[in-house]
């Protein structure tokens, strides 16, 4: 954390835009919103993609045009970067939102939900229990919406879920979103 703010990473391909690389895909429903929301709560935003070169003045021009707000671009924060004396290849922030994790998440609205959930424990120095942790809190959010197996999310909550790995389009016109956090 930064002046008591999150520092967050946030893929481009695949997790603000669906995946079309290297054109820039659709963007996710909610994505530009609750980045906003984020830096507005004075949150820092760092955009972490695998792009470069001209691909990555094409990301930064689409963030422009459509309102994607954002600290830095695949570059630490300076007080980091002055912290540890060094300017580390891998972005160091307190979350990262990326399609390519190892679990499956909710899309953009569910997601600032849990963003604001583990900033309030941060706050409030609560020592973390291992239910504190991501995995955890995903088993527990799956057995509040009373679902029933975690590979199909045609069994989930449409309002918080809007993708499906099984049936695909059953949320079809929802957005999208295989967008994943680890915490």
């Amino acid at each position: 954390m930064i002046d008591n703010k999150l520092v967050i990473a946030v893929d481009f391909d695949g997790t603000i835009v669906e995946e079309s690389y290297p054109e820039i895909g659709k963007m996710r429903k909610g994505a530009a919103e609750y980045i906003r929301r984020l830096v507005n709560e004075g949150h820092i935003i760092i955009i972490n993609t695998c792009r470069s070169d001209s691909h990555s003045m094409n990301a930064k021009i689409w963030c422009m045009r459509n309102h994607v707000v954002y600290h830095y671009f695949n570059e630490n924060h300076p007080d980091i970067i002055e912290q540890y004396n060094s300017d580390s290849r891998k972005i160091s922030a307190d979350i990262y939102i990326d399609d390519k994790n190892l679990v499956k998440l909710p899309n953009w609205k569910k997601k600032y939900k849990l963003i604001q959930k583990h900033y309030q424990r941060i706050l409030k120095e609560v020592e973390p229990t291992p239910a504190d942790y991501l995995a955890a809190e995903i088993e527990v959010e799956y057995e509040e919406l009373g679902l029933h197996c975690e590979m199909c999310a045609c069994e989930m909550n449409r309002e918080d879920y809007d993708y499906c790995d099984v049936c695909g389009d059953c949320m079809e016109g929802a957005g999208g979103s295989n967008i994943d956090i680890l915490i």
